[in-house]
């Protein structure tokens, strides 16, 4: 594994504080910290309900009702010895799903038999499994649009490597050439993509120490279990 070191992970700063006075703090301060903490957990919630309920329409009207619930103090009482934020955020959207499919069935008429993962309390491993997927694609994203913001030529060979674990040295030097418009040497791109990963790695950290509250280096490496993230922090092997 990459030197997922105790320093590295203890100087990335909690944002418990902002956590809090999103939730608990009044005036503009506390405006812009719900911003920010929606912003936060946006991409991961919308992909959540895309997935549960495939209609675009519901899926802005429960986003909003979410929006609402932060701002009029709905989750005034959460605290971080209970657990998670992203556990609060889970457990909001599974009762507003299972609202939505209800009223819709009221609405119909009927009563849908079948068990899917819009019904949290007849299939809730499933809906969990879910939630987590979404949260996991969207720090990797988050990672792959820091890299590209932070470092493009990092960002343009670690990708080619992504698309094409299979290509040798040579191979990426003929691919990257016209994309970078530099002269490249098969020495040069192994050190390249070396660097590359080491910076990606280090990125994703920061995505998950930034969605936990108290990002200890214990709490990381557990959240990197728990989403199945690990393996972007492995060694890879040489070029």
């Amino acid at each position: 594994m990459e030197s997922v070191d105790s320093k590295r992970l203890n100087e990335i700063a909690t944002h418990w504080t902002q956590v809090r006075l999103a939730l608990q703090g009044n005036g503009p301060a506390a405006s812009q910290a719900q911003g920010e903490l929606f912003e936060r957990y946006h991409g991961a919630m919308r992909r959540y309900l895309q997935a549960a309920l495939h209609d675009p329409s519901a899926v802005d009207d429960l986003m909003q009702e979410f929006a609402v619930a932060l701002v009029s103090g709905g989750f005034r009482h959460v605290r971080p010895e209970r657990g998670r934020f992203r556990d609060y955020v889970k457990g909001v959207l599974f009762h507003l799903v299972r609202k939505h499919r209800r009223a819709e069935q009221r609405r119909v008429g009927r009563r849908v038999l079948d068990i899917d993962l819009t019904d949290p309390e007849s299939f809730a491993t499933a809906c969990d499994e879910q939630f987590r997927q979404s949260w996991r694609d969207e720090l990797l994203e988050r990672t792959w649009e820091a890299l590209a913001a932070r470092e493009p030529t990092y960002f343009t060979v670690l990708d080619c490597r992504a698309h094409h674990p299979d290509m040798t040295s040579d191979e990426m030097v003929a691919s990257l050439k016209p994309q970078l418009g530099k002269p490249l040497t098969a020495a040069g791109v192994r050190q390249t993509l070396h660097r590359a990963r080491k910076c990606f790695v280090n990125l994703l950290l920061q995505q998950v120490a930034r969605s936990l509250e108290f990002p200890t280096p214990a709490a990381i490496q557990e959240e990197l279990r728990e989403l199945e993230l690990t393996k972007f922090v492995l060694a890879p092997r040489k070029s």
